[in-house]
């Protein structure tokens, strides 16, 4: 997970279109949450993405599969077999693309 403050804080709408410019429409996004604290899923594939949170002039970054699905089935396999099949080959696609993602609103918004 990446946290970094922000000089400027732009809304979470500005945001996902400065995903879409940078990170092409390959990708989808999504936002999700209430209006006072929304977020974006961006979903690189079916197992690897990204959330993005703003609070106040914070962004978190964190990597997660993309979908409520693949969350459930990833869940199910760590209490299963541990992550063998859907979790630990994913997690470190999952933390370069957090990586990609934050590095990116750091230098973009700082």
């Amino acid at each position: 997970m990446r946290v970094f403050r922000l000089k400027t804080s732009p809304s979470t709408e500005e945001l996902v279109g400065i995903l879409k410019r940078e990170f092409s429409n390959l990708y989808s996004y999504n936002l999700f949450g209430l209006d006072c604290e929304r977020s974006i899923m961006v979903g690189k594939s079916t197992f690897v993405g990204a959330q993005v949170s703003i609070k106040g002039n914070e962004i978190t970054v964190h990597g997660v599969s993309p979908s409520a699905t693949t969350t459930f089935l990833s869940a199910l396999d760590f209490f299963v077999t541990g992550g063998l099949f859907m979790g630990l080959p994913f997690q470190a696609k999952r933390e370069k693309f957090e990586k990609e993602v934050g590095g990116f609103l750091q230098r973009k918004f700082n």
